[in-house]
């Protein structure tokens, strides 16, 4: 089995659910509660990781969050929340990622059909999710001479929570 981090924002159920998971399967589990938006709460988690692992190998960035409302009925709060989660994120969790991975690694980011797609009352979250994509490609050719691979996937629908909030 593999160690790892598994940090939460809301749910620590289930979290402690993959915890579990993971130790079933013979690795180590950290949990971890930490709002990607707060550079404190990221300062944390990577010195948890850092004590516990020694390490990161493998770092996936998968928070998201949004408002799925009509353009025109977005906020500014409603805009900066989503891009701070869904594509702000990536870059100070690499930067804090990266010093850890000692022999290269991998960055894996989960985006969205709605990065390439217009869906209706998806215009922050898509476009949100386009931005991490067009980070993902810029960190990929900066961190190659590092041994860092750096991915972005699309999986499409995954049943959660947030897909009450869809028409």
């Amino acid at each position: 089995g593999c160690d790892v981090a598994i940090n939460y924002l809301r749910n620590r159920g289930q979290a402690e659910e993959t915890a579990a998971g993971v130790e079933a399967a013979g690795g180590k589990a950290l949990l971890h509660k930490c709002n990607v938006a707060s550079g404190e709460d990221l300062g944390a988690m990577f010195e948890a990781i850092h004590e516990s692992f020694g390490g990161l190998d493998i770092l996936v960035s998968n928070a998201a969050s949004g408002v799925i409302k009509p353009a025109m009925e977005l906020t500014p709060r409603h805009w900066q929340w989503t891009m701070d989660i869904n594509a702000a994120a990536l870059l100070p969790l690499a930067q804090r990622g990266v010093p850890l991975m000692s022999d290269g690694g991998h960055i894996i980011a989960v985006s969205s059909l709605g990065a390439r797609r217009a869906i209706p009352n998806y215009a922050a979250v898509g476009a949100s999710k386009a931005a991490l994509e067009s980070l993902v490609r810029h960190l990929a050719i900066e961190l190659a001479p590092k041994g860092v691979l750096v991915n972005a996937v699309s999986a499409g629908v995954v049943d959660t929570d947030a897909l009450k909030h869809f028409p």
